[in-house]
């Protein structure tokens, strides 16, 4: 198991992955072209993602699975907001990704347009993103109270096997 999921733990694992691993720097754009740009760019990480979650520690996937995630990025220029919809599905992979608010969302991502910018114009990705989510600069909460109590386990999981650093 690979140091990135380990630090990046629990539900972030799959906003991130579709963040952290699009190869190219997003360009400046207006606001009303911003949002459907930035889907562009992450919306063929999904493979890449689903592709790779069974490197996930086992018990992450019964965590994400089932989710709802609502995934906010915040532009630099101060528009409006870009949201889509992340649904991930029991079995950890991601079900649908699209350009829209989910309906019902259980679990809440949020980073700013300088955050993805500087993840992944970093030579080290794992390490900035690593390096964000331990700043705060990516967030995370759960919008029900089973989506809390998922998300608590889940960060003691990570600290456990972050404190003996446990290779998967």
């Amino acid at each position: 198991m690979n140091s990135f999921i380990r630090r990046t733990g629990l539900l972030v694992l799959v906003c991130v992955l579709l963040i952290g691993s699009t190869a190219p720097a997003l360009a400046q754009q207006s606001s009303s072209n911003w949002s459907d740009q930035l889907y562009q760019e992450l919306k063929p990480q999904v493979k890449t993602y689903n592709e790779n979650i069974d490197q996930a520690p086992s018990f992450i996937k019964p965590i994400i699975g089932g989710e709802r995630v609502k995934l906010v990025v915040e532009p630099t220029d101060g528009g409006q907001k870009a949201v889509y919809s992340v649904v991930v599905a029991k079995n950890g992979r991601i079900a649908s990704f699209k350009n829209e608010p989910p309906q019902k969302p259980t679990i809440q991502v949020t980073t700013t347009e300088a955050t993805v910018k500087r993840i992944l114009n970093a030579s080290d990705k794992k390490q900035a993103f690593s390096d964000a989510y331990k700043s705060g600069d990516i967030t995370h909460k759960g919008l029900n109270i089973g989506s809390k109590a998922k998300l608590v386990l889940a960060n003691a999981g990570m600290k456990v096997v972050n404190f003996f650093h446990i290779g998967f």
